[in-house]
C-alpha cells in the first residue's frame, strides 16, 4: 500500500496494537485512521508522526464483539441481503461523481487488480 503511495483511509475493526500499527503505517500523509469498536486494552498510536504526517484518528464504540458474532450469523443463515456493486480501480472517479449524484443503490466495492 504504501509504494502505491499509501491509503486514504484505514479502517480497523480489531483494535488490537499489531492492526492499529498496521494500519497507521499504511496511511498516506493527510491520511485518516478509523477505529471502530472497544478495544480489550490499550494501545499506543505514534503521535509525533500523526502530526508530522497530519493524520486524522476518527473513532467509533458502537457495536461490541457480541454485536459482530450476532450480525455474521445472521448473514450466514442468509437473513441479510446486501446489495454491492464492483467498481474498479481505474473507474473510481467516476463512482465519486454517482456517490455524489445519489444514484447507487447498496454498496460500491473497490476492486483491486
Amino acid at each position: 500500500i504504501r509504494k502505491l503511495g499509501g491509503a486514504h483511509v484505514a479502517v480497523n475493526f480489531v483494535c488490537a496494537q499489531e492492526t492499529v500499527s498496521q494500519a497507521f503505517a499504511s496511511l498516506r500523509r493527510a491520511g485518516t485512521l478509523v477505529l471502530v469498536g472497544l478495544p480489550t486494552g490499550d494501545f499506543t498510536l505514534p503521535i509525533r508522526a500523526s502530526v508530522a504526517k497530519g493524520i486524522r484518528v476518527l473513532t467509533s464504540a458502537v457495536g461490541t464483539r457480541q454485536d459482530l458474532r450476532e450480525v455474521l450469523a445472521l448473514a450466514a443463515a442468509g437473513k441479510i441481503r446486501t446489495e454491492g456493486e464492483p467498481v474498479r480501480l481505474d473507474a473510481i472517479n467516476d463512482a465519486f461523481e454517482r456517490m455524489r449524484a445519489g444514484t447507487i443503490a447498496g454498496r460500491l466495492v473497490v476492486e483491486f487488480a
